[in-house]
């Protein structure tokens, strides 16, 4: 007599067969990505574990998932990895290396079409544009304005430029120009 499953059959909670109760162990559902799993009570009660008929029942989580998948199922991909548009979780390596760009993208991207992730600094469809807050494309330097006393908080991207508001000038849009005075209560003109 049996007084647990059989590793890899930990889909659902062991308990005992009874004369109202034929319990049957079940493999846990991997997509063929691990042989190792567990019973978890928190996963059987949060509903996560996709079982071998499609139905999200049983506590059953995979470990030491292969192929670059990870997940209660080894059904998600690892950072770096993306799953492509019409891929099923048992096909043969279903996940695929991100091509990105480390001097623009994060190493991560979107799943289904592998589109990476832009680095803060960046924005656009290829991530060739700069951010707000960024100027000088393709590097997207950090904009050094003043933000109190530039019009919109930044640069323009093109090439840094600080478009300062009435009164304020330097570079930065950090000074007050002449005729004007005290920068930290926004550079008023002096009455004479």
């Amino acid at each position: 007599m049996c007084e647990r499953c059989c590793p890899g059959f930990e889909q659902k909670k062991w308990q005992p067969t009874t004369a109202h109760n034929n319990f049957t162990c079940e493999p846990c559902n991997c997509f063929g990505r691990s042989d190792e799993c567990v019973y978890d009570e928190d996963v059987f009660v949060n509903r996560l574990s996709l079982d071998i008929h499609g139905n999200y029942e049983g506590g059953g989580r995979c470990l030491n998932c292969r192929d670059h998948t990870e997940g209660v199922n080894c059904n998600k991909c690892v950072f770096g990895y993306y799953r492509p548009k019409g891929v099923r979780w048992n096909d043969t390596m279903p996940c695929k290396p991100c091509a990105c760009d480390p001097n623009k993208h994060t190493e991560d991207c979107e799943e289904e079409t592998g589109k990476c992730y832009c680095q803060p600094r960046f924005e656009g469809e290829n991530c060739d544009k700069c951010a707000k807050g960024y100027y000088d494309p393709p590097e997207c330097k950090k904009c050094e304005c003043a933000v109190e006393g530039t019009v919109g908080d930044v640069c323009l991207p093109e090439n840094g430029q600080c478009p300062c508001k009435p009164g304020f000038g330097g570079t930065f849009c950090e000074t007050c120009e002449p005729g004007f005075t005290n920068v930290t209560a926004g550079c008023k003109g002096n009455l004479n």
